[in-house]
């Protein structure tokens, strides 16, 4: 039982190409990607739900699930309103993986800070930190064993030898911290960046009980929206992750283009505006990525679809993954809000 236990503390994780779950519509779960992107979008309130299945062909499949939510605070000085704000938010995790049910379950909280560099709310420079905490934990009853072996074939009512009641589940808590630029100065060019750093206190995450920590993860990102034209409706959408954790690297790149198909009205700010996405991305050595997606006023829906490149490619026949991901974002009230320069959706 302590090799297996081993094997899923350690190496389980990394063949998803690093410790943490990951999705690949990275951009479409900003509060899994930075905590200073808490509060950095056009509105009052944003909640953002993100679904992860992949592997289906290869074992059990693997499931990850976020439901976040965030908001700007609303500013106090009315007699000299200022484009610096602080945002709040919250999101939970739950990451399952394979027959073992490997379970991971986050909690946190998220806090921000957004300083406008140009006095107008055009540019940004946004700080924010993370906090929470997660459980771990694997069930073993459904597991075979090489004592259940009878010597001609598997006989499950054969003891297991293992001792399944130790180490299943442990509790840890877990901070992170991050800082981002974004700069908005007109609906034909946006441009967002940052780098987050998560598990600074390093917590331990070994069911056996040993000192064994997680190593902190350094995440760089950007993006950007650049219009086709000076008329057109239609803008580029290019984007870079890196993720490094110890040992494990991930590099996703890749671009879309976004089509507005109507103009928000000016009378009921965005809510009438239609959008329409499309676009593929590269995880290096693991997976090509396409996705497509709908905005219809506060409302977005996403979907992706990873065809696997990797060697796992053999046994799971090219399906690597299908994402979802549903966002409402909500305006409340127009005095605690960047409708004049509307940043990513």
């Amino acid at each position: 039982m302590k090799k297996l236990l081993i094997f899923f503390s350690l190496a389980f994780p990394f063949l998803a190409g690093a410790q943490d779950f990951h999705y690949s519509m990275y951009t479409m779960a900003p509060l899994t990607l930075n905590p200073s992107l808490a509060g950095s979008f056009t509105g009052d309130l944003r909640i953002v739900n993100n679904y992860r299945m992949q592997w289906m062909t290869v074992s059990k499949p693997f499931t990850t699930y976020t439901f976040g939510g965030d908001m700007p605070l609303a500013r106090h000085d009315r007699e000299k309103p200022s484009p610096d704000y602080f945002a709040i938010g919250a999101n939970v995790n739950v990451d399952k993986a394979g027959s073992t049910n490997f379970k991971t379950n986050q909690f946190n909280g998220l806090f921000s800070y957004h300083k406008s560099l140009d006095g107008v709310g055009r540019t940004f420079f946004s700080f924010g930190i993370q906090a929470g905490v997660s459980q771990r934990s694997i069930s073993l009853g459904g597991q075979s064993w090489d004592m259940q072996f009878n010597g001609l074939q598997y006989d499950a009512a054969l003891p297991t030898g293992e001792n399944a009641s130790v180490g299943q589940s442990f509790t840890f808590f877990d901070f992170g911290a991050g800082a981002s630029f974004s700069s908005v100065a007109n609906d034909r060019f946006k441009t967002m960046g940052g780098l987050a750093v998560s598990h600074l206190n390093r917590p331990r995450v070994d069911f056996m009980g040993s000192d064994e920590k997680q190593y902190m993860k350094f995440t760089l990102h950007w993006s950007a929206q650049v219009a086709l034209g000076q008329n057109s409706n239609a803008w580029l959408l290019p984007q870079l992750l890196f993720v490094q954790e110890g040992p494990a690297r991930m590099i996703n790149a890749g671009a879309g283009v976004k089509y507005r198909l109507s103009e928000r009205s000016h009378y009921t700010n965005y809510q009438s505006e239609k959008s329409f996405s499309i676009g593929g991305m590269y995880r290096v050595g693991d997976a090509m990525c396409g996705y497509i997606r709908f905005d219809v006023g506060p409302v977005g829906f996403a979907f992706d679809y990873d065809f696997n490149t990797s060697q796992l490619a053999v046994a799971s026949n090219g399906m690597g993954a299908l994402e979802f991901m549903l966002i409402y974002t909500g305006i409340y009230n127009d005095k605690n809000t960047r409708l004049a320069t509307p940043s990513f959706y």
